[in-house]
């Protein structure tokens, strides 16, 4: 809408899961050519790994600043869960998704005081974790629904890449979360409910939430709200994980802004002033955040009135205070991630839909509005009709145009990049 309307904006937050490649194609970010960036932003220039730019680019123009640091663990999804119930019911640790689902059954049938999963309008963490991680499913392009299955570096051969949402993948998930649905994991009324998934579990009113290492904050302030005790679980243990591109945070350059050149510069001090970068990540030192002999950083006085790292994603420094009381379950669950991280030979793919973008924009009109109760198993007994329903419809909106761009783009990729 800001946009649209031509309000003077100059930086804007985008990335590869927040519309960068959508919002480019508009025209809503203003060309960075390489002589620009070395003219207005030096330091960046400087900085800034070189195939940062290569994953950013769209048809070899770059939009976009991406973040300097690899920050797949973010992207990845495991669980915090109510101790206490386990044991209260005497169940097996939560080690995979079968020990999660029996806990969940088990809390759905005898724990009528809380709901097991307090689900709000959608179930996408889970998805996350039950069709994508389960199924070591990858997208070449993490801005789109076309996926393959991840088993090693090499590139996929076209014919194994899919979208995700047609598949046999997504059918048997829709078809499991009916079943949870069907056994009260979570509320009949879920798909209306406003109310933060996080925030009911921090305050005692479900049994587990999904989620990246935010789950710790939560579970922190279950264990000290004294309503229960925390426990936390990498369900897909065994799962490969992708390197994730730099394109996972960035800052545009808005088209309308009226002072470009200005913008960039003010970029440019953002990410690389090491003085700035920790106010605008942390706030006030001494104030906000405290900087410990060893170089860690800790919480000040006024630390709830701004939250480190609430907002600064797209200008995050790689040498950035690093918090002093991190639980050393997250970080021990973290390393076994890190450790299963590959990078394949297609980091660097990015699609371009501007050929297809009428047909991109009707499929996933058809997608958004099935897909919350899909994740919800709204459709109980009649999910498998209903996604036939949806898969023609899928159909009907472009999706064979769509992928026959989106192979053509895969291939001269690939051709480009041997």
């Amino acid at each position: 809408m800001l946009f649209a309307g031509g309000d003077n904006v100059d930086l804007v937050y985008t990335s590869n899961w927040c519309f960068y490649t959508q919002e480019a194609g508009k025209g809503a970010f203003k060309e960075l050519s390489m002589d620009f960036i070395k003219k207005y932003m030096p330091q960046t220039y400087q900085s800034q790994a070189k195939v940062s730019w290569d994953q950013i680019a769209i048809n070899g123009k770059i939009y976009a600043v991406p973040q300097n640091f690899d920050n797949t663990i973010s992207s990845y999804k495991y669980v915090a869960y109510r101790e206490d119930l386990r044991k209260k019911y005497n169940l097996p640790e939560i080690t995979d998704i079968a020990s999660m689902q029996q806990y969940l059954f088990t809390v759905a049938e005898k724990d009528k005081g809380i709901q097991a999963v307090a689900s709000a309008g959608e179930n996408d963490e889970l998805r996350n974790i039950l069709l994508f991680q389960q199924n070591n499913l990858a997208r070449p392009d993490p801005s789109y629904d076309f996926m393959y299955q991840l088993k090693d570096s090499k590139a996929p051969a076209e014919s194994d890449i899919f979208y995700v949402y047609t598949s046999d993948y997504f059918k048997n998930f829709c078809e499991t979360m009916a079943t949870w649905a069907n056994k009260g994991v979570w509320s009949k009324n879920a798909i209306n409910n406003t109310v933060s998934v996080n925030d009911s579990y921090a305050n005692g009113r479900s049994s587990l939430i999904a989620w990246n290492g935010s789950v710790f904050t939560y579970g922190k302030k279950l264990d000290e709200s004294k309503t229960g005790t925390t426990a936390y679980a990498d369900v897909t243990p065994n799962s490969i994980v992708k390197a994730q591109p730099l394109t996972g945070d960035a800052v545009a350059v808005a088209h309308n802004s009226k002072n470009p050149e200005r913008a960039a510069m003010a970029l440019d001090l953002m990410k690389n002033n090491k003085d700035l970068n920790n106010l605008l990540e942390g706030g006030i030192k001494g104030t906000h955040y405290v900087v410990n002999s060893d170089g860690t950083r800790s919480l000040g006085k006024d630390a709830s009135k701004y939250a480190w790292d609430g907002w600064s994603w797209g200008i995050r420094s790689a040498d950035q205070l690093t918090q002093s009381d991190i639980d050393k379950r997250q970080t021990g669950i973290e390393s076994k991630i890190t450790s299963r991280i590959i990078k394949t030979d297609i980091d660097g793919f990015t699609f371009d839909e501007s050929n297809v973008k009428t047909e991109m924009s009707v499929l996933n009109s058809v997608r958004d509005e099935y897909l919350p109760s899909f994740e919800l198993g709204a459709y109980g007994s009649n999910t498998s009709k209903i996604f036939e329903e949806f898969k023609q419809k899928i159909n009907q909106a472009g999706l064979e145009k769509i992928q026959k761009e989106y192979l053509t783009q895969y291939k001269a990729y690939l051709a480009k990049n041997k």
